[in-house]
């Protein structure tokens, strides 16, 4: 028992100080980049940006700034709303699949496809869109800020290539 014990835990044990060495070396070389004069290029063409886009449309930079946050709001609203249907689908699938299958036990004369078949894969492919949906929905609904800033990255790499 103590040789397959030690078989076992050999290789997590080596593993992890391995592991430990290689996050060392990496973490010392991370804390040695100098990265402020990125940051600042980055601030520029953002702020370069953003006031492009707000003379382009003659408004104020924080007009800009709110309209494109509650666009990703409303759109995370949107996403949970279609996350709620995917759920009363998935219950409404549910319910007609197991009276299909109480049917089916009684030998009543019924299509097995249509009540045994094709309820359980349209459960799993709500699920799957209902899960995308609120994932995305959380994002967009709790920290739409995040995307604006995103779109004006995106904005920033599209048009100003160097």
């Amino acid at each position: 028992m103590k040789k397959l014990l030690f078989l076992l835990l050999f290789p997590v044990i080596s593993f992890a100080g391995i592991t430990d060495s290689i996050g060392t070396k990496v973490s010392n070389a991370i804390t040695k980049v100098d990265t402020s004069s990125t940051t600042k290029m980055i601030y520029n063409d953002v702020k370069d940006a953003v006031k492009s886009i707000a003379s382009g449309l003659k408004t104020s930079v924080e007009h800009v700034m709110t309209v494109v946050a509650k666009k990703y709001f409303i759109q995370g609203i949107i996403d949970l709303v279609t996350c709620l249907l995917c759920i009363i689908g998935i219950i409404i699938l549910y319910r007609i699949a197991s009276k299909s299958l109480v049917a089916f036990q009684k030998d009543e004369e019924m299509l097995p496809f249509v009540g045994l078949i094709v309820p359980p894969i349209g459960i799993v492919v709500l699920a799957c869109i209902g899960y995308s949906n609120l994932q995305e929905g959380l994002l967009y609904t709790l920290n739409p800020e995040y995307y604006v800033i995103e779109d004006i990255f995106n904005f920033i790499k599209d048009n100003y290539k160097r």
